[in-house]
């Protein structure tokens, strides 16, 4: 009786001890793994090497595998390791079999795919961790998708590292992936690069990135990320820059935990992997969890648009739009050539024979109530323009007939038109024009004016009208 009374009181103090170990709120176990992997002392090759060795082949040999050496002696010290940072996870299902490194946390300059057959890299590999990557052994490929393949030319590719199994580098056995991988003690936290899709290099490729301003485009909204009954492994979804109007496709595979979840249908930022498709022919992005898209606020969508794509050739008769002649015999026309926009409106007044010549053409009306941070944009170009003059107004206070026109308020926009000395070919884009400051409803017009000798007059050309919100 004694002996187990004593024994109940060392398991009691012994539970106590435990748990005076563990602050409020906090269960987890305590790592006890703190020793940074031996392999570590051997990390003597750049990250670069990986690159810088495949090129050297291809020069030399033009092969584009390299497979470095391995010690001639055995249970001897490893020839080249390099440290890397994890950028990839499988634990959504939306990478396989494969790890996405990069050289740096912050600010990456390079990065591959490594083949691993392994299908839970996530827990012991996760984005952040800073790995070492023994390469002895190891083959290093390179793809751009081109007829020609070529790892110099200034097209970016992405390179890949596993076992080359016959004449293909394919993913390291099972057996080989402890010898190859190991985890160091320090997790980072990535800083995504920010990029914008017009500026992307092949030294972006496989790094970790962010695209801010994006948003998916409306042709995509109301689909899954990849459960849709036509996506095939992979599910293509098309995001833009609502800056510049560029667009990358969003890869999602069909074994993703989260293919059956609607794409978001806000704006904002995306972090993702970047790297290209299957063929290496185009670039995608990569997601290693829906919550790497940050699409809180409005969309970007323009509030008004026109193009005049779907218009006939001929006099421009789109409904709610205004072609008015004040003086003269010209009007606002459709029209297209070798040099437009596909179809583009236009006016000129040369050669007409008409003493003055005043066109108007008037957007519908825009409510600039129902959101803020409006913009105006637009293209213009021009031919042998030089008598005459084209201005951009908006007016708050005209009722919408032509009879009013010329009594109601308007106020000259600051855009940008091109000018009489710009080539005839080329377009200038107005710039983003400010129309936060405006209220109620508005009508945009682009009014032309000729000389009053018509042999001097010559053309304006416009097209791709939008208002949207900044």
């Amino acid at each position: 009786m004694k002996n187990n009374k004593l024994n109940i009181i060392v398991l009691l103090t012994l539970f106590l001890g435990l748990v005076s170990c563990v602050e409020d709120g906090d269960y987890s176990l305590p790592n006890t793994d703190q020793t940074e992997p031996s392999i570590a002392q051997f990390a003597n090759s750049p990250f670069s090497t990986v690159k810088d060795q495949l090129k050297q082949e291809f020069n030399n040999n033009n092969k584009l595998v390299y497979t470095f050496p391995t010690p001639e002696a055995p249970n001897t010290d490893p020839l080249a390791v390099i440290e890397a940072y994890v950028v990839s996870s499988d634990a959504t299902g939306n990478f396989y079999k494969k790890l996405v490194v990069q050289d740096k946390v912050e600010n990456p300059t390079s990065g591959f795919e490594l083949l691993l057959d392994n299908t839970s890299l996530s827990q012991s590999f996760e984005p952040g961790r800073k790995v070492y990557v023994v390469l002895d052994g190891l083959t290093v490929t390179y793809d751009d998708g081109e007829r020609n393949i070529d790892p110099e030319n200034e097209i970016a590719g992405k390179y890949t590292v596993g076992q080359l199994i016959d004449d293909r580098v394919d993913e390291v056995i099972q057996p080989r992936v402890e010898k190859h991988v190991f985890a160091s003690t320090t997790k980072a936290d990535l800083v995504p690069t920010v990029i914008k899709i017009e500026d992307i290099t092949g030294d972006n490729i496989n790094t970790f990135v962010t695209i801010e301003g994006a948003q998916f485009d409306s042709s995509q909204l109301g689909n899954t990320f990849s459960g849709e009954p036509n996506d095939s492994f992979d599910g293509l979804r098309t995001f833009s820059e609502c800056e510049s109007g560029n667009s990358i496709n969003l890869q999602t595979s069909t074994f993703a935990s989260f293919k059956a979840n609607l794409v978001p249908q806000g704006r904002g930022s995306i972090n993702f992997v970047l790297t290209k498709d299957f063929r290496a022919e185009n670039f995608v992005a990569i997601v290693n969890t829906p919550t790497d898209i940050n699409f809180e606020n409005q969309r970007c969508d323009p509030l008004f648009e026109e193009s005049f794509e779907d218009q006939p050739n001929g006099s421009v008769m789109i409904e709610g739009w205004t072609n008015y002649q004040e003086d003269g015999t010209q009007n606002w026309n459709v029209f297209s050539d070798n040099y437009s926009l596909g179809n583009s409106a236009r006016i000129g007044s040369y050669n007409s024979g008409d003493s003055s010549t005043i066109a108007w053409l008037i957007t519908p009306q825009l409510d600039l109530d129902a959101q803020e941070g409006e913009v105006l944009n637009f293209k213009t170009s021009n031919s042998f323009s030089d008598g005459s003059n084209l201005e951009v107004l908006i007016s708050t206070d005209w009722d919408g007939t032509e009879a009013n026109i010329t009594s109601a308020t308007w106020v000259t926009l600051p855009a940008t038109i091109v000018d009489d000395s710009e080539y005839y070919k080329n377009w200038v884009n107005s710039g983003d024009i400010d129309l936060s400051g405006y209220t109620g409803t508005a009508y945009i017009a682009f009014k032309y004016t000729g000389s009053g000798n018509s042999g001097e007059d010559g053309t304006y050309e416009l097209d791709d009208i939008t208002v949207k919100v900044k």
